[in-house]
């Protein structure tokens, strides 16, 4: 569900970590996204969809996602579960994420 990347300019490194969110699915691959939409699409369903991204400008990629990692856990635990459900989908979203991230 989690997809990380590093993007770079120059000397700059900015360690990303995001998710997309279709429907009440957090998808990570491309493959998923497009199967997913083609499945709603031919069954008229139009879901409200969502891009979740955190970064951070840091040339430690592994101190970087370890932060965001801290982050995104801080966040979700903070939000009421029907809040959460929007950003991350699911029965049971803080299982969901908790398990990507670790």
């Amino acid at each position: 569900m989690l997809t990380r990347l590093v993007a770079t300019r120059e000397d700059r490194l900015e360690p990303i970590s995001y998710w997309i969110r279709i429907g009440d699915k957090a998808l990570s691959s491309t493959f998923e996204r497009k199967l997913e939409k083609i499945k709603r699409g031919l069954t008229g369903r139009a879901d409200s969809g969502m891009l979740v991204r955190v970064s951070s400008i840091d040339k430690d990629e592994a101190l970087a996602y370890k932060e965001q990692e801290a982050f995104i856990n801080a966040l979700l635990q903070a939000m009421p579960d029907a809040q959460r459900k929007q950003l991350i989908g699911g029965k049971e979203p803080e299982l969901a994420m908790a398990k990507d991230l670790k």
